[in-house]
């Protein structure tokens, strides 16, 4: 059949359907089919530098296939879109396929699972009680009873507890968020654990359990007294396409051979920008690594989507009680104390709320107040995802690095933040200590101001950035290379170091001393 009869016959299908009760079968289910055969033609008719209004009307004319309120509720679908896009790096026509865009419409749905209740994209994060450990983790139905099992022999689950779930339904996501926390854990152990749903039990795989036999994981250590070395491992604009998987490949041996307690993620994470579907293939490749390790985050620019609402819900972070929201927190582990920075605003704008006066940056003054002054912290690491400081796009590095400058800069050199690494330019590049936009020493010992590190090459599909000349006299390594670091905390020193995904070679290396 031609393709003008496909769609003719699809346009018939749909006014049919648009007659039958909308309540008794998901409207998805309708207009799906019809909705990608106009999605690609819109996609083939736009240039990459359409307009807003171009934009708008192509993606309109998706909206009109539904009947009665869910149109209206798709034009308003539309709004959100245009805005996120506007801010976005790339044009609709490259970012997104044709159900993608009919899933950000809630035209067409995206299971986020192969199978109903298999739990998948286990990971791990840190709570505010080190005798604790958060684990979340997928299921494409809701299952009745999350649970984890836990104990320290392989086998041996002496201890449950039950979890919470969640989902959301924008961009078209089916799915289900279970979230559950061990407790009574001891300091610097092994535990061994499984997650899943004992009660389920109309599928091939009941009782349905994680597959992995013994996912694992060993404790921090308390802060009654220095128990280093600590090894974290830190990627930024890390995404779900290949472009990430030798990072993700070295980060995993590295967690198999026990060469990390922690990984920080400085925000772009699944580059998912509203399809969903992006963050689900992700979560199954992150597992290799969070499930064992914790696995902590602050958002980038291509997590504000839906106001974070799929950010947030896949990756709680340990916000409530020191924070007032969850895009930003700190968290101690050991005697570092980790601070979570949020610079961005819901659909990919910047974080108003860092200014002075601003909620967030009320939050941060006394944040940084109480740990520059703990008897049990020795050292402040604060990430967050635009730079203060970088060199290789005038904008971000020029108007955007200046207004985060004049927001929280102060703050950071006045408390004596050890460390910022940031990410979003895609490329790596390490700075001397600087303040005021003015260089104050080439070395590392005893610094009296912070030292700022740009670590976006991660992997994703956007590619590299290179870099702006003439090179800045506070700038030191410059690299457009994909990449991790590793950060190595004894009592006494911050060590480094940068290396190469492609050959595992060490590429930079620099040691705060204090």
């Amino acid at each position: 059949m031609s393709r003008p009869l496909v769609v003719a016959a699809l346009f018939v299908f749909g006014a049919l359907l648009a007659a039958a009760p909308v309540s008794a079968i998901p409207p998805q289910e309708y207009f799906c089919p019809e909705c990608q055969i106009l999605a690609a033609d819109a996609l083939s008719s736009l240039g990459t530098n359409a307009t807003d209004a171009e934009i708008g009307a192509a993606l309109a004319k998706l909206c009109a296939l539904l009947p009665g309120s869910l149109k209206t509720d798709c034009a308003g679908d539309i709004e959100t879109v245009l805005v996120a896009l506007n801010s976005s790096d790339e044009s609709i026509v490259v970012k997104y396929p044709p159900r993608g865009i009919c899933a950000m419409l809630s035209i067409c749905t995206l299971d986020c699972c192969a199978v109903p209740y298999t739990p998948e994209q286990v990971h791990l994060a840190l709570t505010q009680d080190p005798t604790q450990m958060r684990v979340t983790w997928v299921t494409l139905e809701q299952t009745p009873n999350p649970m984890v099992l836990w104990g320290s022999a392989p086998g041996d689950y002496v201890a449950n507890a039950t979890g919470s779930s969640a989902t959301y339904a924008k961009g078209g996501w089916l799915g289900w968020v279970h979230t559950a926390v061990m407790t009574g854990l001891a300091p610097n152990t092994r535990y061994y654990y499984r997650v899943g749903d004992p009660t389920i039990g109309a599928f091939w795989d009941s009782p349905n359990w994680s597959l992995v036999p013994e996912l694992n994981f060993v404790t921090g250590p308390g802060t009654e007294s220095a128990q280093y070395p600590l090894s974290v491992a830190v990627i930024g604009d890390l995404g779900a396409t290949d472009a990430s998987d030798r990072t993700l490949a070295r980060i995993n041996a590295l967690v198999m051979a026990n060469g990390i307690d922690l990984v920080m993620h400085s925000g772009d994470i699944a580059y998912s920008d509203g399809y969903e579907t992006l963050f689900d293939a992700f979560g199954r490749k992150l597992e290799l690594v969070a499930a064992y390790v914790p696995y902590m985050t602050a958002p980038g620019n291509h997590e504000g989507f839906w106001a974070f609402e799929g950010y947030l819900t896949r990756f709680p972070m340990p916000w409530e009680g020191v924070s007032p929201s969850p895009l930003f927190y700190a968290v101690s582990y050991g005697r570092v104390r980790v601070v979570a920075i949020c610079t961005e605003g819901p659909d990919g704008l910047l974080a108003l709320d860092l200014v002075p006066g601003g909620v967030q940056h009320q939050w941060l003054a006394a944040e940084l107040a109480a740990s520059s002054s703990s008897p049990d912290i020795d050292w402040i690491v604060a990430y967050m995802h635009r730079p203060l400081y970088c060199s290789s796009s005038a904008d971000i590095c020029g108007k955007q690095g200046g207004d985060f400058r004049a927001a929280i800069e102060g703050l950071l050199h006045t408390y004596h933040v050890d460390l910022v690494i940031t990410a979003h330019r895609h490329n790596y590049e390490r700075m001397y200590q600087i303040w005021n936009n003015t260089l104050v020493s080439s070395s590392y010992a005893n610094p009296t101001a912070p030292v700022y590190v740009v670590n976006g090459v991660g992997g994703s599909k956007e590619g590299l950035d290179g870099f702006s000349t003439p090179t800045p006299d506070w700038s030191a390594v410059r690299l457009s290379e994909y990449g991790y670091a590793l950060m190595t905390f004894n009592a006494s020193a911050l060590e480094w170091a940068y290396y190469s995904a492609a050959s595992n070679e060490l590429l930079d290396s620099f040691t705060i001393t204090k």
